[in-house]
């Protein structure tokens, strides 16, 4: 019996592709990726709104929080 190393051991965490807003729930959807592994992220419209402290962002405005907050939002 051998045992196969796992390809995503090791791997650092990746972005793929641009975020863009759900039209149905305001939410900021882009894909992460770890060696092959991909993994699905949302950061709900709720969120964003308090960095902003606007009470209904334009889309564009939502992106540009989720860019300017993107490092702090990836640690929670």
């Amino acid at each position: 019996m051998s045992v196969q190393p796992d390809p995503n051991l090791g791997a650092p965490l990746s972005f793929r592709g641009r975020p863009h807003v759900e039209r149905q729930t305001g939410d900021v959807v882009f894909v992460a990726h770890m060696g092959l592994q991909l993994i699905p992220c949302r950061v709900k419209r709720r969120a964003l709104i308090r960095f902003d402290r606007k009470p209904v962002p334009s889309e564009a405005e939502i992106l540009k929080v989720f860019g300017d907050n993107r490092t702090r939002i990836e640690k929670w």
